[in-house]
């Protein structure tokens, strides 16, 4: 499987080219090109997963503190938007998933008999703007 990521207008990074990570993944750039936010990113969403709020992003938290929405968005950008883009290529769900009834409904139908199912992509974009960052 192949996971690719990247961000757009969260503080210094405008448009990152989406990222393949590997398990040794090397960021080479000059200062303040956006390194260091991009692997805080990963925290980022870690710690708004976790917490038991109504909010899309928890901007500051046990991981990482980006602030609000107005201080993470990059000003120098037309948009005012926050993207995080997700992909996957030759993804393959297995029965390992069956204890997790939204992912195995949703994801693997039953009806031929299989217990997995691959697929040649998988993407997802989640957009934030100012309205939804601020919560």
């Amino acid at each position: 499987m192949k996971i690719s990521y990247s961000i757009e207008n969260l503080r210094s990074l405008t448009t990152a080219p989406k990222i393949e990570l590997r398990p040794i993944t090397i960021l080479v750039g000059r200062n303040s090109a956006g390194k260091s936010t991009f692997l805080r990113s990963f925290a980022l969403l870690r710690q708004s997963l976790e917490a038991k709020s109504s909010a899309p992003i928890l901007w500051y938290g046990d991981y990482v503190d980006f602030g609000d929405f107005s201080s993470a968005v990059n000003h120098a950008s037309n948009s005012k938007e926050i993207t995080f883009n997700f992909s996957a290529e030759k993804f393959s769900v297995s029965n390992r998933y069956q204890n997790y009834p939204l992912y195995y409904d949703d994801l693997i139908k039953v009806n031929s008999g299989r217990k997995s199912q691959e697929y040649s992509s998988i993407n997802l974009s989640i957009s934030l703007g100012s309205r939804w960052g601020e919560l």
